[in-house]
């Protein structure tokens, strides 16, 4: 990738984590209530989870720089809704307004740099360019979720935050319209594709490449790990002996956690690029070693155990997440990556969203580390079937083609 293009993906993350550290509070001092709060975070939630395949589907069909630069005018009028009101109904549009700038940003960019980067560099260039928009993601993430808090802290108003996203946002529309190319076909030429051929390309995409579904199968487990780890890791933090009251060290887990995963992102990389025959192999040992991480980190009863335990499951998050990546970009067809890469970030959040539902049920009863033990079998035991499930389909083939010839 170009030093624009990672700029550009760059800015987008720190524009997200800005808000992060506050985004709850602006809605608090804006009018929300502790009884309106969930339904204004429910309807964020919502619009991005009916807009995320919709999005991808539109980026592929008509243009994923024409989708982004959408994703950042809403978001640009979020932040102006944000600034000025002070009531429920437009704390609601404001909501509304953030989804879908959420759902149109997601994949899009990041499907016109690897088309980008595969025409000019060819398919070796894969596992540098999806390891670095991991990297430049979470750094990102990382960076804006310090400075949010740090500024807020400063000016003492969280509007600094917003006018500080509103003014990345405005940058990042006008560096996508003056620098982002996206190759256009001469007319004549271009094929047109209807919403309904490109989802039964889609279809037969997905029943011709089960290696494809089964990372869609762990992609949905990973959401219920992650849901489940991140509403429960502080109060458990807080409810251990050196932990008690000792809130500032939660800011600087959290920050860790960032750095971890960047950490198993250049680890998959160089496993990838040394093994580079055995990607499925790779993919799917870090997924077995993530799964046996979520449950010593369950069992853990002391605090310096936690924090490093905590450490070391997302590690092996960024790891896995980077084989997932390379993986569904390497068998996925340039006219499909934006669909795909939406497809796969919607099964994480339904993932996440049965496991809020499980959880509410199951919390009381199995407490924390019951919870993380539940999740860490679920997903070994899904990537141990998934390796069964492969090796069969692989070992049919082999021998179809061993009676042909």
């Amino acid at each position: 990738m170009t030093r624009t293009q990672q700029s550009i993906l760059a800015m987008n993350s720190l524009s997200m984590g800005i808000m992060l550290p506050v985004l709850t509070l602006i809605f608090l001092s804006k009018g929300a209530t502790l009884q309106t709060l969930p339904l204004i975070l429910a309807i964020y939630s919502v619009t991005v989870f009916c807009l995320e395949l919709p999005s991808g589907i539109l980026a592929d069909i008509i243009s994923r720089k024409f989708v982004f630069q959408c994703a950042c005018v809403c978001n640009i009028l979020s932040c102006i809704l944000l600034f000025f009101t002070s009531h429920l109904a437009g704390l609601i549009l404001v909501a509304l307004f953030m989804g879908i700038g959420r759902a149109f940003s997601s994949g899009s960019l990041e499907a016109l740099f690897i088309d980008d980067a595969l025409k000019r560099h060819g398919e070796g260039c894969l596992i540098r360019v999806t390891t670095r928009i991991s990297v430049l993601d979470s750094g990102a993430l990382a960076l804006g979720g310090v400075m949010g808090g740090i500024i807020s802290n400063l000016a003492g108003n969280y509007m600094v935050n917003v006018v500080l996203r509103f003014t990345l946002n405005a940058l990042l529309l006008l560096c996508c319209m003056l620098f982002v190319q996206e190759a256009r076909v001469r007319e004549k030429d271009r094929q047109h594709v209807s919403l309904r051929t490109h989802l039964q390309n889609g279809k037969k995409l997905l029943l011709a490449t089960p290696r494809l579904l089964c990372i869609l199968v762990g992609v949905f487990f990973t959401g219920f790990f992650l849901s489940a780890i991140e509403t429960y890791w502080q109060p458990a933090f807080i409810s251990l002996d050196a932990g008690k009251g000792n809130t500032t060290v939660l800011g600087i887990i959290s920050a860790l956690s960032f750095l971890a995963v960047i950490a198993g992102n250049y680890i998959a990389k160089h496993l990838l690029e040394k093994f580079s025959n055995k990607w499925w192999s790779v993919y799917n040992g870090c997924r077995m070693i993530f799964a046996l991480c979520i449950y010593i980190f369950s069992v853990q009863s002391g605090s310096e155990g936690f924090i490093v335990c905590y450490m070391l499951v997302y590690m092996m998050l960024g790891a896995g997440n980077t084989g997932e990546t390379i993986l569904v970009n390497s068998m996925t067809p340039d006219s499909m990556r934006a669909s795909i890469l939406s497809m796969n970030s919607l099964i994480l959040q339904i993932g996440s969203f049965c496991a809020s539902l499980l959880s509410s049920l199951l919390i009381l009863k199995i407490q924390y580390s019951g919870l993380w033990c539940t999740a860490a079998i679920l997903l070994g035991v899904s990537a141990i079937i998934v390796t069964f499930i492969i090796e069969i389909k692989l070992k049919m083939e082999n021998t179809e083609k061993a009676v042909q010839q």
